[in-house]
């Protein structure tokens, strides 16, 4: 386990010196299940930018690698697909990692 450290209000030291641990437990819970609902809506925007892209030239990024054509706005999409490719893979990651630890 990993102590933390807050720094607190003084106002509200008096509140929280009656309280427990399991409280600060439930606390930290709250927000990384807040974080989860973030990362989790941050993925779904993702997906929907890929779709996009999948939709406009009706292939997947894999396929597109292969076939773009030569221009600067075909380079500049593939830039950008890569950007969410990548980005997807990284708060996948994160959203996994939550999942698991929220499941101990």
């Amino acid at each position: 386990m990993t102590s933390i450290t807050l720094n607190i209000p003084r106002n509200y030291t008096k509140i929280l010196d009656d309280l427990n641990d399991s409280l600060y437990v439930e606390a930290l819970n709250t927000v990384v299940k807040k974080k989860l609902r973030e990362k989790e809506r941050e993925l779904r925007e993702i997906r929907k930018k890929q779709k996009r892209f999948e939709v406009k030239y009706n292939c997947l990024f894999e396929e597109y690698e292969k076939i773009m054509a030569d221009s600067i706005k075909a380079h500049d999409d593939w830039i950008a697909w890569t950007y969410l490719k990548e980005r997807e893979k990284q708060i996948l990651g994160i959203v996994n990692k939550i999942k698991f630890l929220i499941s101990k």
